[in-house]
């Protein structure tokens, strides 16, 4: 018989406090006994059952749940994933807890101790992603995974953290402003809104064009103004290097306003 506690579980199910875990008493048993369930592959299918009294009594299901540390942030977890749904054989864990102990979790055992491949990079500081690719995909050995420096420790991103300076910053300085890696690293910061010719830098460069010297905004300008980058992409300024008007006839290019 259902003690009084029990009977509240089972008559309050539409609460707030017992919703939850109703529901992952309901999705229990779907994926052990309901063939429709997409994810009855995964248990019933291979033999994942439940223990006769969870599975015919929420309230005895409950209780055992609130009497073994149950929480609103915590899954229900098998310490075995071969055996089925039992108070022996389940707890209460977090999510992050619950992954590792899937079947598809990645052990490695490194220096004598065996442990999923999470931990191992939790621990030691690693990637995981990139010790995957190495292991999994690429076929390396654990210790080799583990020792060998990834590109990513000499990147330029690694740089500009030794050096104490935003990656952003150092990046636009060398592509779009035509600096040298070392001055984008060493060359302490004016603020923002600070432009190259705050640092110094000489930016001059004459138009490809008209000839006129101009201050460039990035190393990659070469036309002085729209006007120039209009008349360079004509056919007849291709075609002659000359610069002309609609009707054909050459224009002294100290005529160009831009």
């Amino acid at each position: 018989m259902a003690t009084t506690r029990n009977r509240k579980y089972r008559n309050c199910t539409h609460t707030e406090e017992n919703r939850r875990l109703y529901w992952i008493w309901q999705k229990m048993k779907q994926r052990c006994c309901s063939p429709k369930c997409d994810r009855y592959k995964d248990y019933g299918g291979r033999g994942i059952t439940i223990c006769q009294e969870w599975l015919d009594n929420f309230d005895n299901f409950a209780d055992w749940a609130y009497s073994n540390g149950y929480q609103n942030n915590l899954t229900l977890d098998r310490k075995d994933n071969d055996k089925g749904y039992s108070p022996e054989n389940c707890h209460w864990a977090t999510r992050k807890e619950q992954a590792r102990n899937k079947r598809r979790t990645t052990f490695v055992e490194y220096k004598g101790i065996n442990k999923p491949l999470t931990e191992w990079c939790e621990e030691l500081g690693l990637s995981y992603t990139t010790m995957v690719d190495r292991i999994i995909n690429r076929g390396w050995s654990v210790e080799r995974a583990f020792e060998e420096k990834s590109q990513q420790e000499n990147s330029f991103a690694k740089l500009c953290k030794e050096h104490n300076i935003n990656y952003i910053t150092a990046r636009d300085r060398v592509n779009k402003l035509g600096w040298t890696i070392e001055q984008a690293l060493n060359t302490p910061t004016k603020g923002r809104g600070a432009s190259v010719a705050d640092y110094g830098i000489n930016t001059k460069k004459k138009c490809a064009v008209c000839g006129k010297e101009f201050e460039r905004n990035n190393s990659k300008q070469i036309y002085c103004g729209y006007r120039c980058r209009t008349i360079s992409a004509r056919r007849s300024y291709r075609e002659t290097g000359e610069i002309t008007n609609y009707h054909g006839i050459s224009k002294n290019p100290d005529y160009i306003e831009n």
